[in-house]
């Protein structure tokens, strides 16, 4: 079961945004996507990413292979929930 955060969330602007957004609809944690990328990354890698704080073209790659969509899906702008 997800803990749910007890931060709110404020990143809007991609990568970050969508890379959570596809991360909680799929109903993972950070430590669960993190364990799923193909070499493992660390949970801080997500949280990095997930928060726009810096980010390596081999960790977008890894973590969009673990959800299932493109890198560039990562860089559209903001993810309509309402669209998905």
């Amino acid at each position: 079961m997800q803990r749910p955060s007890v931060y709110t969330y404020t990143v809007k602007e991609p990568p970050g945004v969508n890379v959570y957004y596809f991360r909680t609809k799929a109903g993972l944690g950070m430590r669960q996507l993190a364990e799923m990328c193909k070499p493992s990354l660390e949970h801080t890698t997500i949280h990095r990413v997930e928060h726009n704080k810096g980010y390596t073209q081999d960790s977008l790659e890894r973590i969009a292979k673990a959800l299932g969509v493109s890198v560039t899906v990562l860089f559209c702008r903001k993810i309509s929930r309402r669209a998905q």
